[in-house]
């Protein structure tokens, strides 16, 4: 982005927050209620970063996941809230805070390639998660499940 570059108003998800190292993002390619957080220290655990977050009164995620590759901690966090001011706001609370000797890096989920832009962009308001069977991914197996015969 260059210096001369007029900075998006407020609420919107690409804005270039002063003192931020969150990268620029096209507005097109990114979930407005969706966010990821890097750099979280592998000592951290899911339960003492929700802690943390309740204790910064910022709003809270409707949705929020350790990603975890062959069963180890990868640093990374995805939370999703029900519109984009408040997460906002959380981007605004995160980015740079220090926990455990390292910065979190906050940042816009991207969409992912072949996924329908149209589902995340249809308004505001976010439905509250709905947990089927049928939204499992393919391949994952539900540790609660239990095939009856």
């Amino acid at each position: 982005m260059s210096a001369s570059a007029t900075p998006s108003p407020p609420g919107t998800p690409n804005t270039r927050y002063s003192g931020s190292n969150a990268p620029y993002s096209d507005p097109n390619d990114i979930i407005p209620t969706a966010i990821v957080i890097k750099n979280i220290p592998f000592s951290v655990k899911k339960d003492a970063l929700m802690g943390i977050l309740t204790s910064l009164d910022i709003p809270q995620p409707y949705a929020f996941n350790y990603h975890f590759d062959n069963g180890v901690f990868r640093g990374l966090a995805f939370a999703n809230y029900r519109n984009s001011q408040e997460t906002e706001l959380v981007v605004q609370a995160l980015n740079g805070l220090e926990l455990g000797g390292r910065k979190l890096r906050v940042e816009y989920k991207k969409v992912l390639p072949g996924q329908e832009k149209e589902m995340f962009y249809s308004g505001e308001d976010i439905p509250e998660p709905v947990n089927t069977p049928s939204s499992k991914l393919p391949g994952k197996k539900d540790r609660n499940y239990e095939k009856k015969e």
